[in-house]
């Protein structure tokens, strides 16, 4: 905590958190109006298990909103990876690996 007090302190890293959090309304709202839906397009979402344990109203929406954007596709899967916090490939890199071999299985065993 006091880590990333410091680094919010630092006027050059402060004002990239600002214009960051000043654009990511029009952002999110642009992804919003260009979904569409993918057809059989494999989607897989990974979640990071340890930082949904709380069961917060917040996590809640998350997960919600992750559940929306796999149903873009009729192949969606989403899978929570135990023990991971947000830098899943950190923590678990066998989990992005697995995932990344099934969608290329997937993908290569589609009928063109």
């Amino acid at each position: 905590r006091a880590a990333l007090l410091d680094k919010a302190r630092d006027p050059d890293r402060y004002s990239q958190w600002i214009h960051t959090m000043e654009r990511t309304p029009a952002s999110t709202e642009a992804i919003r109006k260009s979904r569409r839906p993918l057809g059989a397009l494999p989607m897989r979402l990974l979640l990071a298990g340890a930082d949904l344990e709380q069961g917060t109203p917040g996590d809640v929406r998350f997960i919600q909103r992750s559940m929306s954007m796999a149903k873009l596709s009729t192949d969606g899967l989403i899978t929570i990876v135990p023990g991971a916090r947000h830098m899943i490939h950190n923590d678990r890199p066998w989990a992005v690996i697995r995932t990344i071999e099934e969608m290329v299985a997937a993908i290569r065993s589609r009928k063109p």
